[in-house]
């Protein structure tokens, strides 16, 4: 007998025995061709040919996950399986950390253990094995403070002191002198040098204790008066500050903030400094895909989130460092800035020309925005769209417009607002997201989400259209009085003129809106990410903690 394999991707024949290759369905003909047995002669038999299913074998790929921190809110998980089937997950550390679909919560600190699997299927007609289980385990890094009480009473002939700061965890403390004429530390204690204010820091940079992890806690710095024989300090300190803020019913904030300070020690040290206000709180941002790009009160960049290799979307280059911005955009991977001059660069992602900006488009802009992978501007003289980047369907060339006062881009269509209140869209409309409602005459901003758009009206009310898949245009009756809107992924989410967030649509994503917000002036979005502008120039964080973006609620210049 001979066999012979009709689908030698799923089985072949190996010294006539089937040898299975995949999963699938294995079809074997046998044969025989005739011959001489038994002293009689035989013809060429039939041939007859059998099937039958071979399962296929399945791994996950579970990638390790770096260390949390305790109050780090949400992360997701990401885990795969060879096959493309639907992962599950299990989670058997419930008082560490608890388990929502692939959302893991953050409880408190120890060891979170979740377990990916995957019980089989079919996927394209190829039936699988069940996976073997992984397990990660991820560190979730508790927090700590110091408490730092300035020792009185010393001079310059003390002997040298502990200052006596400790460490909520009761790990040691670490001691910095910032006065080495007047202070120094030996020791890990206090030396004196002479009379004067000494100032020192305490540091703490983490460590393990009682069975967790900490984090490096915040530096605390106090002063130490040294008393002594030739020291009469006097110190005499005027300071006044004065702040401005406008804010307009798009959620455009303009803040000014202007310090200045007198220093005088006598009798031996006279001195007088007037310092530079750096009022590094938020004026502007952008959210790109698990990153963040603004501009801070100073007009200066700052940026957080993922940084891949080779991308580098969270390093602002070191040649726009001193520069002065006024207006932030971003896409998946690529980052635009338009500084004071209306001059537009970008960095990042380039796989379809995102950061080739036109020639046309790299002065006398007035404002820029973005989308997936395409991004424009508007030309200061006329208002006129400029666009560059992937032209998937449709997104690019930009209608002939002028008048243009702000834009946005969805995943494949863009949406624009004019100057006389009227909304233009284009590009991919198989939700009706670029089918913009007639008679719009009074917008005053406009957002593009995945397959929804939204526009902001003059007197506070929200319009939206595209796609109602999840809700997003479920517009509730509480959305009113509103001063900035945003479209995401799945969902929308505004700002009300109290300072108050609502949002609505998909509920995975807008059950991360933060609740107790009430100083809210304007609101970005990524695809399950929000950025929240607060009055105080700090932000707040609506979505998933994804790649740090939770990181600079406070923001701090990029170094």
């Amino acid at each position: 007998m001979t066999y012979l394999s009709g689908t030698p991707l799923v089985c072949t024949i190996v010294d006539g025995k089937i040898h299975l290759v995949a999963g699938g369905k294995c079809s074997v003909t046998a044969t025989q061709p005739g011959g001489d047995s038994g002293g009689l002669t035989y013809g060429a038999a039939l041939p007859v040919t059998q099937s039958f299913v071979v399962k296929g074998i399945q791994t996950i790929n579970f990638p390790a996950i770096a260390d949390k921190v305790e109050k780090g809110l949400v992360f997701v998980l990401a885990a795969t399986s060879s096959a493309g089937l639907p992962i599950q997950y299990t989670n058997s550390t419930p008082t560490i950390c608890t388990l929502r679909l692939n959302f893991v919560n953050i409880v408190g600190p120890g060891d979170c253990q979740i377990t990916a699997s995957q019980p089989g299927g079919t996927v394209g007609g190829v039936p699988y094995l069940a996976a073997l289980d992984v397990t990660n385990t991820i560190k979730i890094k508790a927090l700590q403070t110091i408490t730092f009480v300035a020792p009185t009473g010393k001079d310059i002939a003390s002997a040298d002191f502990d200052p006596g700061a400790t460490a909520s965890s009761t790990l040691d403390i670490t001691y910095i002198s910032t006065t080495p004429a007047i202070c120094t530390i030996v020791d890990n204690k206090v030396h004196v040098v002479g009379p004067g204010t000494c100032s020192v820091t305490a540091t703490q940079p983490g460590g393990d204790n009682g069975g967790l992890t900490y984090v490096a806690a915040l530096a605390v710095t106090k002063s130490i008066v040294i008393g002594g024989p030739t020291a009469t300090p006097t110190n005499t300190r005027t300071a006044t500050q004065t702040a401005t803020e406008t804010r307009t019913p798009t959620g455009t904030r303009t803040a000014t903030n202007t310090a200045t300070a007198t220093n005088t020690m006598t009798p031996s040290n006279t001195r007088t400094s007037t310092p530079t206000a750096q009022a590094f709180t938020l004026k502007k941002a952008a959210v790109g895909n698990a990153y963040v790009i603004g501009i801070l009160q100073n007009n200066t960049l700052v940026s957080w989130g993922i940084n891949d290799p080779g991308i580098r979307q969270s390093t602002i280059p070191v040649a726009y460092k001193n520069m002065l911005f006024k207006d932030v955009a971003a896409s998946i991977a690529s980052i635009y800035v338009l500084n004071m001059a209306g001059e537009v660069y970008a960095w990042g992602q380039n796989l379809n020309g995102e950061t080739d900006i036109p020639l046309a488009a790299r002065t006398g802009i007035k404002a820029i925005g973005a989308g997936g992978r395409f991004a424009f501007a508007i030309k200061d003289s006329d208002g006129s769209l400029i666009g560059w980047g992937k032209n998937s369907k449709g997104e690019l060339p930009v209608p002939q417009l002028t008048g243009v006062a702000q834009v946005d881009g969805g995943d494949f269509h863009a949406v624009a607002v004019k100057d006389d209140g009227t909304v233009v869209a284009w590009g991919d409309n198989v939700s009706g997201q670029t089918s913009v409602p007639p008679g719009i005459t009074n917008a005053i901003q406009v957002s593009a989400g995945k397959n929804h758009s939204l526009a902001l009206l003059r007197d506070g009310r929200v319009i939206g259209w595209g796609t109602n898949s999840m809700g997003q245009l479920k517009i509730p009756p509480t959305a009113v009085d509103l001063v900035s809107v945003t479209a995401g992924r799945e969902c929308s989410l505004a700002v009300k003129a109290d300072g108050t967030i609502i949002a609505w649509g998909n509920p995975l994503y807008v059950s991360f809106t933060p609740k107790n917000v009430s100083e809210g002036v304007a609101i970005a979005s990524d695809n399950i990410t929000s950025i929240i502008g607060l009055r105080n120039g700090g932000i707040a964080v609506a979505g998933p903690d994804v790649h740090g973006i939770y990181r600079s609620r406070t923001p701090t210049p990029t170094p």
